[in-house]
């Protein structure tokens, strides 16, 4: 029995449904005009796979590879015109997602609960801080401190 009918229409229905479905410029440009949550979630769904896959290919552990997927999205989501072309977001994204996994397995920064923002520098005069505690890490001495942001005067 031969199944060259139903390929050729397997292909005809996937091809009828890729042209109906908007291409990567036309997403990229209602992202960044207008933070359109359904055109991102279209950019997530038509390469996210390709993103894990490059995570994937960098980091044994799972929860990594999670986190270096997310933390390619969301650098997408904060800087979408670094992308130059709707055409080149593919390329992009496995580029961030690929340079993204190098680094959680060069620093060990994912699995961690710090973020980026943590890393971020701050003006150390903008705070007031409170001893909240001390505990035992390991069998160091820590101090447990909250900073809060100084309410504008």
């Amino acid at each position: 029995m031969t199944t060259e009918p139903l390929t050729r229409l397997v292909r005809s229905l996937a091809h009828t449904l890729a042209a109906d479905d908007p291409a990567d410029g036309e997403l990229l440009a209602r992202f960044a005009a207008a933070r359109d949550p359904a055109a991102f979630e279209f950019i997530v769904r038509r390469h996210g796979p390709r993103v894990r896959a490059a995570c994937r290919a960098v980091l044994p552990d799972e929860a990594d590879v999670a986190d270096a997927f997310q933390a390619t999205f969301v650098v997408l989501m904060r800087r979408p015109r670094a992308v130059r072309t709707g055409a080149s977001l593919g390329p992009w994204l496995f580029g961030v997602a690929h340079r993204i996994a190098l680094q959680a397995r060069s620093t060990r920064f994912f699995g961690t609960d710090f973020s980026f923002e943590d890393l971020e520098e701050r003006d150390v005069d903008q705070y007031d801080y409170k001893l909240t505690g001390e505990d035992a890490i390991d069998g160091a001495a820590c101090w447990r401190i909250e900073a809060r942001p100084r309410q504008g005067k």
